[in-house]
């Protein structure tokens, strides 16, 4: 993998991190983070390839902009709901490239419940 999609990768699980510390919930927190080292071959997977100008990596941002604004704006309902949506987003585009990989035993994600 090149430096520029280490460098966003590292990003990514430092926004993470950040909402997870923002819960102010340190079990939360620690959950997290060791379920998104779990999941660091599948992030990488997942942005290989990724450039800025693509439909997912626009998508990508207005989600992180959308759960940012909800929690910045102190409004838990809609921060929760914005992240079950990037949730979904991103289990739906692993389950595709693992599909796509040759991996057809996967089911096929189901939306959140609001």
């Amino acid at each position: 993998m090149d430096s520029k999609c280490q460098r966003y990768s590292k990003s990514g699980g430092r926004r993470h991190r950040a909402i997870a510390d923002a819960a102010h919930n340190p079990i939360f927190s620690y959950l997290l983070m060791s379920l998104l080292k779990l999941l660091y071959e599948h992030v990488q997977l997942s942005i290989a390839g990724l450039t800025p100008d693509t439909q997912t990596a626009r998508q990508l941002r207005a989600q992180h902009r959308e759960v940012m604004e909800a929690i910045l704006g102190g409004d838990p309902p809609r921060a929760a709901a914005a992240a079950g949506q990037h949730m979904y987003f991103v289990r739906v585009r692993l389950n595709d490239l693992e599909l796509r990989q040759g991996r057809r035993d996967l089911r096929p994600p189901q939306p959140p419940r609001n």
